[in-house]
């Protein structure tokens, strides 16, 4: 449910010049010109983005720019996820954490727990995907940075979401407005925009379809006043999917056409992935089923194209049911066997193992850093005992063979001159000399001033 919006100030007429000048361009315009394309891509194709992102980040190593490195890392985690690949993502996800805590940087080191966090409540690993995220909310409070915190209740609330823990969830998701308030900034508003989203598919799930259609009209007109292409096409898509549980399948059929057509013009094929999988939705409510085959098909090859495993386990669960309405047992079986087959890949055993051993890593590498700076501290300690107890050492063997006039008091060095005590002390030491008179000698010098 929680998105993130693509660049919006590239146009796909843009995108193409890029994709033409990237074939000439060398050294740090080739950089930017990567770091580009991979965002724009983001979201719309994750196979795409990954392409550009580790292109990037090779060059990356002849022309160092450490901030990028880590944008790159969280974009790269981010596609993987999206395409289901979480061993991948979690990888990228703690290379981007190691480098957080190298940096000393705080807000990436929040935004990477809660990167990691989002990948684990994809695999249903709720509590450690819980954990990542309240350590991210820890961090985001101490920098008390809005925006973190909004995105990090978004999280928490769609992961108690997904254990059908529906009062906690609406907790989290209006911990969003209250801490917003009346933040007027672009990402807040989009953070608001998601709540809404949130919270409109909470009371699709209870069945309060109209109060699900006002937050998502809401949200629709955010989206609109942001001028939002991809935000608007998902707020369609929640309208429609709320007027299907109102049983007005033709004005929700009005809907995802709608957002069809927009995710064509900016060319966001997941976003249109998902407006063609809910139109087939609608046409196999009006029991058109040979529609309804047709445009999850065109789903399926969308989510194929683009790597989205989930949304490709989805597609094919669609089609076995509309076969299996179809009195096409055969069919049917095939596309779920395929479905089933693919879950396992996605949600298995070997995988999350993959995740534990990429998790004790990072932390066996955290441990040998804090032992690493434990013993660098240790022999500074030492290095400071040691000069200490030197110059100890030394006061000592100079106060030991100092010659010093009975009378006077004056001191001879080594090159057989007499110094005044004051000043020898002064040249050798920290000490320096306050003058005054004792009582004895103030009687005899000054008698007259004795009392």
């Amino acid at each position: 449910m929680k998105n993130r919006t693509a660049n919006r100030t590239v146009k796909n007429s843009d995108i193409k010049v890029l994709v033409q000048e990237l074939s000439k361009a060398s050294g740090k315009e080739r950089i930017s010109i990567l770091n580009t394309l991979s965002e724009f891509y983001h979201l719309s194709n994750p196979v795409k983005s990954v392409e550009y992102s580790k292109e990037c980040l090779d060059l990356l190593a002849i022309f160092p720019d450490r901030n990028l490195e880590s944008k790159l890392l969280g974009d790269i985690c981010w596609a993987y996820q999206n395409s289901g690949r979480y061993p991948e993502a979690m990888e990228y996800g703690f290379k981007r954490l190691n480098l957080a805590v190298e940096l000393k940087d705080r807000k990436e080191e929040a935004s990477s727990y809660s990167r990691i966090g989002i990948v684990y409540w994809r695999l249903a690993c709720y509590e450690d995907a819980l954990n990542y995220h309240l350590k991210a909310l820890s961090l985001f409070e101490e920098l008390d940075d809005l925006n973190g915190l909004a995105g990090t209740y978004t999280n928490i609330g769609v992961l108690y979401f997904d254990i059908d823990n529906y009062d906690k969830a609406l907790e989290y998701f209006n911990k969003v407005f209250e801490v917003l308030g009346d933040v007027n900034d672009n990402k807040s508003i989009l953070h608001i925009s998601n709540a809404l989203n949130n919270i409109g598919a909470l009371h699709e799930v209870l069945g309060n379809f109209k109060e699900a259609l006002k937050c998502h009209r809401e949200s629709l007109r955010i989206r609109e006043e942001q001028d939002d292409r991809k935000g608007i096409s998902q707020s369609i898509i929640n309208i429609g999917i709320s007027l299907e549980g109102l049983g007005k399948h033709q004005k929700a059929l009005d809907n995802f056409f709608r957002s069809l057509e927009i995710t064509r013009e900016i060319e966001n094929q997941k976003t249109e992935a998902e407006a063609l999988q809910n139109i087939g939705i609608s046409y196999a409510s009006l029991n058109n089923l040979e529609e309804a085959l047709s445009y999850f098909k065109q789903c399926l090859d969308i989510a194929e194209e683009i790597d989205a495993k989930c949304l490709l386990c989805d597609s094919m669960k669609y089609i076995s049911s509309t076969y299996e309405q179809m009195s096409e047992s055969g069919k049917a079986l095939d596309y779920f066997k395929r479905c089933r087959s693919l879950e396992k890949e996605i949600f298995s055993e070997d995988s999350k193992q993959k995740m534990m051993e990429l998790e004790i890593t990072y932390n066996v590498k955290s441990k040998m850093k804090e032992a690493e700076i434990t013993r660098q501290k240790n022999k500074e300690l030492a290095e400071a005992n040691n000069e200490l107890r030197n110059a100890l050492d030394k006061v000592k063997t100079l106060s030991g063979l100092l010659p010093i006039c009975a009378n006077c008091k004056k001191i001879r060095e080594d090159d057989g001159y007499w110094r005044q005590l004051e000043s020898y002390f002064a040249e050798h030491s920290e000490i320096h000399f306050s003058h005054g008179l004792c009582p004895e000698c103030l009687k005899r010098l000054y008698p007259e001033l004795k009392e």
